[in-house]
């Protein structure tokens, strides 16, 4: 029952578990390929073994030479193994057979031998590693489609992209289906030069599975995929488009947003809030990033002394992480998977990175994960003001110390100056993550940045080097804001709205030890509706003078509304004594409720709120007269107000 085939299998213990400190090779005899003209090594292998500690490798002796490591076309699972002396190679767990391949083209004209290589730490194991179909085949490789993947969230559309394996390819083959089978027939033939496909035959709400197989004159390669894509259209609807209060000196107000979501499929918001400035956007100019992984495995490994800084542990909230990028090929070995960043203001801005998929990259003792930000904008203009990064934070696990932020400075021995360790420092094997915070103070305190990561390796080697970056090289990287109002609250951050569905936002803004003046910010909703995806509400608050002391309310009151009657929006004006639940909504002349405005519970003090004459459907209400209704614990309050249209 061992075998993927026939009867016979190779395997480091057939019938259990193999055990802790031990290494074990296994060798083929000499096999001549003196005459092929190419050549491929295929086998059939199952593995199962503790993670990054325990593993395999295939190495190659030619003419009875010392062996030397080779590489599967589509890369090892781990990139150092720590029984393999940190080398890369198999390990942790496969849920069915594979299949790999190894070009063996640069050892045609020779003799050769396979050797597989097994070995386990101290402690752990596992079934270990199976081997079936040994073959060495006359041909060479030929290369599936690379980054192959799939949309979601187009209207009854799903688009797919990928990239030419190589020279050679005559035509694509796609093959789709609505269950994860692989069909027999391709639905489309596209030619050599296409590189993406819009697939317009499809149904909101369902999910498609694709395949795709390049088509060489000597064969067709293993299909890449499958990929999964579901087509679906959410609209995103703010209501109130805008929030502008006025308030005194020491005075507060709960509010709500109204998030619609006016399309199908689940609407998917990240509340950000952003600076009131134009131009807030620039186009970075980057410069070369090949030698950051020299500079930080100098950093890492002692080149460069480390000052020694306590780090001041501040926790970020787990609840309210903004995804910033998302790889198209997660999961996929040697990925960052995903990209998140938050901002949490305790007294000064925090800022806090977290990747996802680091797993692959092996022990963190051997690589590091680093955050490289473009911080230089001309305070002036907005705008950039030249190319490059200014700031690197590297997360790592040696044994002086885990991270260091790191200045750019060309004077310096290695062009860059250490500013010190950051503040917090997160890792996790189980949740597959690593984490850094930082206050914006380190990094120069800029407004904005662009940003991205970089998982190095070879830090411990002669020739380190990055492996993989988020976003990707070929993208622009995320821009990060580095702004958190003081004056100003939201919760949630993060939510997802099902079709047709409305959620409401809290937002709370205090002019607590504000002084008089004008405030903004913007409130802006990055969702996942392809047509207003960075959708920007403006707050505005007015601190204005009033009596010389905050005093809290006597009793409950609601003045007249603002103006009245009005066309587009009116302003609600209610005082509330001391906490309690309150209901405030807005009932037609024949009593209905046509609109809620805010239900729970409410701290005391003076507010205003804003009704843009909508209902609890976000349909604009026709003309007529309206009654604003304020219950409380003190009873029922009650104004007019009149719509025209």
């Amino acid at each position: 029952d061992g075998a993927c085939s026939g009867e016979f299998v190779w395997a480091t213990m057939l019938d259990r578990d193999y055990d802790n400190e031990i290494e074990w090779l296994l060798e083929s005899g000499e096999l001549d390929i003196t005459d092929f003209s190419a050549a491929i090594l295929r086998f059939h292998m199952w593995f199962e073994s503790e993670r990054r500690y325990d593993g395999g490798q295939v190495l190659i002796r030619t003419d009875g030479g010392a062996p030397e490591l080779i590489e599967p076309i589509d890369g090892y699972s781990v990139r150092n193994v720590v029984a393999l002396g940190d080398e890369p190679g198999y390990s942790g767990d496969m849920d069915n057979w594979k299949h790999p391949a190894f070009d063996l083209s640069a050892y045609v004209g020779h003799t050769i031998s396979i050797q597989y290589r097994f070995a386990s730490d101290a402690a752990v194991t596992g079934a270990g590693w199976y081997i079936d179909d040994f073959a060495i085949l006359e041909t060479s490789f030929l290369i599936p489609p690379k980054n192959f993947r799939a949309e979601s969230g187009h209207d009854e559309m799903i688009p797919l992209h990928w990239e030419s394996p190589s020279v050679g390819v005559d035509t694509y083959l796609l093959f789709k289906s609505t269950v994860p089978t692989m069909p027999d027939t391709p639905f489309v033939i596209l030619t050599a030069d296409d590189v993406e496909y819009e697939d317009i035959d499809v149904v909101n709400e369902v999910t498609y599975y694709y395949w795709l197989v390049a088509c060489y004159d000597r064969g067709d390669s293993e299909p890449a995929g499958p990929v999964e894509a579901m087509a679906f259209n959410p609209v995103i609807s703010v209501e109130p488009g805008t929030l502008e209060v006025s308030l005194t000196m020491g005075g507060a107000i709960d509010t709500i947003l109204s998030v619609h979501n006016i399309g199908l499929g689940n609407l998917i918001i990240d509340v950000f809030e952003l600076p009131i400035e134009e131009d807030l956007y620039f186009t970075p100019e980057h410069g070369e990033i090949s030698a950051i992984a020299e500079v930080i495995s100098h950093v890492f490994t002692g080149g460069i002394p480390c000052m020694a800084t306590d780090m001041e542990i501040t926790e970020p909230d787990p609840e309210i992480w903004h995804l910033l990028d998302t790889d198209p090929m997660e999961g996929a070995q040697q990925d960052i998977a995903s990209f998140w960043g938050q901002i949490r203001n305790t007294g000064s801005v925090w800022a806090y990175f977290r990747v996802a998929g680091y797993e692959s990259f092996g022990d963190p003792d051997s690589f590091a994960i680093t955050f490289m930000l473009d911080t230089d904008r001309n305070p002036m203009t907005g705008y950039i003001e030249g190319g490059g990064i200014e700031y690197m934070v590297a997360v790592a696990r040696f044994s002086s110390f885990e991270g260091m932020i790191l200045e750019y400075n060309p004077l310096s021995p290695y062009e860059w100056d250490i500013i010190g360790p950051p503040g917090w420092i997160y890792h996790s094997l189980e949740e597959d993550t690593i984490a850094v915070g930082f206050t914006a103070s380190n990094v120069g305190s800029p407004v904005a940045a662009y940003a991205r990561c970089a998982a190095m390796v070879g830090l411990t080697g002669m020739s380190p080097e990055i492996v993989d970056m988020a976003p990707d090289t070929t993208e622009m990287p995320v821009e990060f804001f580095f702004y958190d109002a003081s004056w100003l609250s939201v919760n949630p951050l993060v939510d997802t709205i099902p079709g047709d569905e409305y959620h409401d936002i809290n937002v709370d803004i205090s002019s607590l030890g504000l002084p008089l003046g004008d405030y903004g910010a913007y409130l802006q909703f990055k969702s996942n509706d392809l047509s207003n995806p960075d959708l920007r509400v403006p707050v505005i608050l007015h601190v204005v003078s009033g009596i010389n002391e905050f005093r809290k309310p006597d009793v409950v009151s609601m003045g007249t509304p603002y103006p009245s009657p009005f066309n587009s929006a009116t302003q609600i004006k209610f005082t509330i004594p001391f906490e309690q639940d309150i209901r405030l909504d807005v009932c037609d002349i024949t009593g209905k409720c046509v609109r809620e405005l805010f239900t729970g519970r409410i701290s005391s003090g003076e507010y205003n709120l804003q009704w843009r004459g909508i209902d609890n459907d976000g349909d604009n209400l026709p003309s007529g007269v309206f009654f604003i209704r304020l219950t409380s614990d003190d009873g029922v309050h009650i104004c007019r107000t009149a719509i025209i249209r």
